[in-house]
């Protein structure tokens, strides 16, 4: 039950298995060599120091209708589900350490960089783009709203043939066409908006941006609005909600298996001194 399958079992499960095995023998050799009875002694309190600590842990982790108490994290999801939300949003995804990596991010962000990237994507896109402009659906949308904003000069025009609604349209069209073709990010534009937010660091990290105090009415840095927005504690909670307790108990378990296995480790070895010292005290 508690050792199933070697392979996969933790240090500590291997150390116990093989306390019990070297205790097993000694029993078997005491009958002929008496004097390694001490030795007995000892392996056996190692073994059910070790054993003990083996029962305990799997007691957390599993539910067995023969042991009171057992199956701990099954019992308690949402306590657990709630303390992990609070712990990784108090040392994991906090607002300092967003901020920190925030600003390790920007530092290695230049404007070769933004402007690199902006006309890549723009690049990825401006086929579709034109594509898109240049579709029948939009033309005739643009054929539907010239007929109803240039409304009597408009149908003037139209009627008398110096300028039909089509044709206007396909000049339009053509215009944004040429523009998104030769459509680049330069330095020029990247330094107007940097002129308008101020510099990326000062955008995200520090407080009394006028561009939020002007839409939002709020004096905190963009950092600090966006991380409350997000919430990361509802979110955990949200998708840690979805699982179901064993798979939650796997998680756990899986996570914590190697420094719980020392436990197992530390119980042979705690009941292996106490063997000791009462076989030894006078």
């Amino acid at each position: 039950m508690f050792f199933t399958n070697m392979k996969t079992s933790s240090i500590g499960a291997k150390a116990v298995l093989l306390i019990a095995i070297l205790f097993i023998i000694s029993y078997f050799f005491e009958l002929e060599y008496p004097l390694i009875k001490p030795l007995k002694v000892i392996l056996l309190g190692g073994f059910i120091g070790g054993l003990t600590n083996t029962i305990a842990i799997k007691m957390l982790f599993r539910k067995y209708w023969y042991l009171p108490g057992s199956g701990i994290i099954l019992k308690n999801r949402i306590e657990i589900i709630n303390s992990l939300a609070e712990s990784i949003e108090t040392h994991i995804l906090n607002i300092e350490l967003v901020q920190e990596r925030l600003k390790n991010l920007i530092d290695r962000i230049n404007t070769d960089k933004i402007r690199n990237i902006l006309n890549m994507v723009i690049d990825e896109f401006r086929d579709d783009i034109l594509e898109h402009i240049n579709s029948r659906a939009i033309h005739a949308k643009v054929v539907a709203i010239l007929k109803e904003n240039l409304g009597t000069t408009g149908k003037i025009l139209n009627f008398t043939g110096i300028k039909d609604y089509d044709t206007l349209a396909h000049q339009i069209l053509d215009y944004f066409d040429t523009y998104i073709e030769k459509f680049r990010i330069t330095d020029s534009m990247i330094d107007n908006v940097v002129e308008k937010t101020g510099p990326l660091e000062d955008f995200f990290l520090k407080k009394d941006n006028r561009l939020l105090i002007k839409h939002y009415n709020s004096h905190e840095p963009l950092a600090s609005l966006l991380f409350k927005n997000f919430n990361a504690r509802l979110t955990i909670i949200d998708k840690l909600s979805e699982y179901p307790a064993d798979r939650i108990r796997d998680i756990i378990e899986t996570n914590m298996k190697e420094h719980l296995s020392w436990l197992e480790v530390f119980g042979i070895l705690l009941g292996m001194s106490f063997s000791a010292l009462f076989l030894f005290l006078p």
